[in-house]
């Protein structure tokens, strides 16, 4: 006589190689009750193993690296983690700092500054193959239509790039798009260093000539720059 291993009654069964009475023993040996029982018997089969392959071999490892506590560079609050490098505890703080401590962004400015030193520096070559904007492209044919003349286009003075500029007047026309919204505090310093130039600074805020009420403001605007421009004369 054997005992079933599910249900504890003596029998004379076949299912599972005699180890329990009927099938519905069998079947229900495999329930969360049993399952612990089952991972614990495997757990320490495994220990006993030499041989692992790559899967395995990482798993084990990370199970047993040690977390370490950090806190985070932005919120100040502390965090866990299992990477060394990591200076953030969210990718939410990463983002607010554009990913970079003072460090970095230190680190970045000096190589940008030496390369600006040597004549290596790339960035104003691309600005100036840079396919103008959809306002960009509106004023050019404006001023083809009107027949204004005397402006250069992404014209630099020191480290600025004018949108518009008219050098003989010293006129430095800026079309705000929505992006000037979030850099206001850019643009006013901006404005302040051609102003202390010599430069006399108009911004026109771009409506989208789509509609009645778009094209009244953005006309006005406009018929300014043509005063403006007529008085330089």
């Amino acid at each position: 006589m054997k005992v079933c291993e599910n249900c504890g009654i003596e029998h004379e069964g076949i299912f599972g190689s005699g180890r329990f009475c009927c099938k519905k023993c069998a079947r229900g040996f495999s329930t969360k009750a049993k399952r612990s029982l089952i991972n614990k018997t495997v757990s320490q089969k495994l220990k006993g193993r030499t041989c692992w392959n790559r899967g395995e071999l990482f798993e084990s490892k990370r199970l047993f690296v040690e977390y370490i506590t950090k806190i985070c560079l932005e919120c100040k609050k502390q965090y866990k983690t299992r990477i060394k490098s990591q200076i953030y505890c969210s990718q939410e703080c990463a983002r607010k700092n554009n990913g970079c401590n003072e460090h970095a962004k230190k680190s970045i400015s000096n190589k940008v500054q030496e390369r600006l030193k040597n004549g290596t520096f790339s960035g104003w070559k691309s600005r100036k193959n840079k396919e103008p904007s959809y306002p960009e492209k509106y004023f050019i044919s404006l001023f083809q239509n009107e027949n204004i003349v005397g402006w250069k286009r992404d014209y630099k003075v020191g480290r600025w790039f004018i949108d518009f500029a008219f050098v003989d007047k010293k006129l430095a026309l800026e079309i705000d798009g929505k992006q000037h919204e979030e850099r206001k505090e850019k643009d006013k310093i901006k404005d302040n260093f051609l102003e202390k130039h010599n430069w006399k600074v108009y911004r026109i805020k771009w409506y989208n000539p789509i509609n009645e009420n778009n094209k009244e403001k953005l006309y006005k605007q406009i018929e300014e720059l043509k005063t403006i421009l007529n008085d330089k004369l």
